[in-house]
């Protein structure tokens, strides 16, 4: 049967499936299949923001912290404005070490869980005296630098408000444990329903953890660390905290390396993944994220670097050939402190839509002798909805997924087209992102509904099977669905899910990301 029509047969197949199993929430899986898995998945950048309970211990996760007066009625509006009141004395890791007069501090968590926080009694933990207490919660005192914390009625977030503090001995290392896991967060400081959600993907890519977008890191002092007062912040999450959890769901490590990052860091970042990651899993290491995406910073690095360096007059060539030698030097780097390629798979990549770019990146001084696989993203929707809001808005949720049906086979084609260069160079060619991309002009709130509406309604899972089963069929191996959970809105509807306690009959691209794994065991 001709490829174009398969893959329409599966797209409405599928459409029936997805709608049946809507209703079947608890529908069974085939665990036998899922190892291994053709699926890796990209994890959604750690903030508070976030909807994913990743931690038990939630202030890994907390705002940035805010300054406050401690009496808004007897103190000047001057000194009510946050950004006018005294910088604050923090230490190395970010721990507050005193307070100005009449200062108190605040940061926030779980700030957009809409009222789904856990039920039950929190742990507050910390080191230090000084006044302590939780927006939204009551305190029980349970010892020293122990509390009790009991939610009041409907809390929708949580804020820690240090009042005061010992300059001597200042509150630090506080920590915010979810129910039920008093005994154990120490040991096992990842959420149980984290791991299970995601314990079915073969590849983690920590993309957004390390924060590599615009990245600031150049030398391994400027890493953030585990002692830290949070794990989301501009510096990304701390390489030991990655290399656990890929450890504990036994998936294969994607690193993005940072763009300023010098040889030096390569080197030990290189040396704390050997000693520390599992000897049976292997490391993903690309150069940065996106390099040839000018939006991005490191994009406009890769630009001035290669013509600083004479790589090419044109900025932009001169950009992808930056892209490629710097791949090569930090593969070298990796290659010389593993002590070989067994446990390295060394990733170049490439924009999608444009082969002519790929080609560029592997072939220059024969980069891809160097490298194992050819990433790329096959998104879909992204030039639809970004070019068509005006004809689209007005429409159903129903012509938008029959418009984005009708434009898989042209998806189709460019992965053949990418699956023929990755072959050409004899690599072989992987998703290091992919999905759904429905994203409109922000502030457009009829059309945001409707894209948010698209992403939930059964026929995504149909558009979901058919373009992983396009995938396939062209030639890819290993997609890295982006991202995993995620609120909808007029930034994009990126999460395979919106919330942590959402079921898979409302989830249908989750569910047709583990369908696809049940019945697709790795085929390469």
């Amino acid at each position: 049967m001709p490829l174009a029509s398969s893959t329409r047969l599966i797209f409405l197949l599928v459409l029936l499936i997805s709608g049946a199993a809507a209703g079947e929430p608890n529908a069974k899986i085939d665990e036998a299949s899922s190892r291994p898995s053709p699926l890796g998945i990209n994890f959604h950048r750690i903030r508070p923001h976030s909807t994913e309970l990743t931690f038990v211990d939630i202030f890994r996760t907390s705002r940035r912290w805010k300054a406050k007066s401690r009496s808004r009625s007897d103190t000047p509006p001057r000194d009510r404005n946050p950004s006018q009141a005294p910088a604050l004395d923090v230490d190395e890791h970010g721990w507050v070490r005193s307070l100005a007069p009449n200062q108190r501090v605040e940061s926030g968590l779980l700030t957009t869980l809409n009222g789904r926080l856990p039920s039950g009694t929190y742990t507050l933990l910390h080191e230090g005296s000084g006044s302590i207490d939780i927006s939204g919660a009551r305190l029980e005192v349970t010892g020293p630098g122990q509390y009790d914390v009991h939610l009041k009625g409907k809390t929708r977030s949580l804020s820690v408000r240090i009042r005061s503090t010992n300059p001597a001995d200042p509150i630090r290392n506080i920590r915010v444990i979810l129910p039920g896991f008093r005994s154990s967060y120490r040991q096992k400081p990842f959420h149980p329903d984290f791991l299970d959600r995601w314990d079915r993907f073969q590849v983690v890519r920590f993309m957004d953890w390390m924060e590599t977008n615009d990245s600031k890191i150049e030398r391994w002092s400027d890493r953030p660390l585990v002692e830290d007062w949070a794990q989301g912040t501009d510096a990304g999450v701390a390489l030991e905290i990655l290399i656990d959890l890929a450890n504990t769901l036994g998936a294969d490590p994607w690193f993005s390396i940072p763009h300023l990052a010098d040889d030096e860091y390569v080197r030990n970042f290189a040396a704390l993944v050997k000693k520390r990651l599992d000897p049976g899993l292997r490391a993903y290491i690309e150069y940065s994220n996106e390099l040839w995406n000018g939006q991005f910073e490191q994009a406009q690095y890769a630009r001035r670097r290669g013509r600083a360096l004479g790589l090419a007059k044109d900025t932009d060539l001169a950009g992808l050939r930056f892209t490629a030698r710097r791949s090569v030097e930090i593969f070298a780097i990796f290659e010389e402190v593993f002590g070989g390629t067994d446990r390295l798979v060394r990733v170049l990549p490439s924009q999608y839509s444009s082969p002519l770019k790929g080609r560029e990146i592997l072939s220059f001084e024969k980069a891809y002798e160097h490298a194992d696989v050819y990433a790329v993203a096959p998104y879909f929707g992204g030039r639809l909805t970004g070019k068509n809001s005006d004809r689209l808005r007005e429409g159903s949720v129903d012509a938008l997924l029959a418009e984005l049906g009708k434009e898989m086979e042209g998806h189709a084609e460019m992965m053949r087209n990418n699956a023929k260069l990755a072959e050409e160079f004899g690599l072989r060619l992987v998703a290091y992102e992919g999905g759904q991309h429905l994203r409109g002009p922000r502030g457009d709130d009829r059309f945001t509904q409707l894209l948010t509406d698209a992403n939930r309604h059964p026929g995504m899972a149909a558009l979901y099977a058919q373009h992983l089963a396009n995938w396939k069929e062209a030639g890819g191996t290993l997609f890295v669905h982006f991202s995993s959970m995620g609120k909808y809105g007029d930034t994009g509807s990126w999460g395979a899910l919106e919330w942590p306690d959402q079921g898979r009959a409302e989830a249908p691209k989750y569910r047709a990301l583990l369908d696809f794994i049940s019945r697709n065991p790795r085929w390469w």
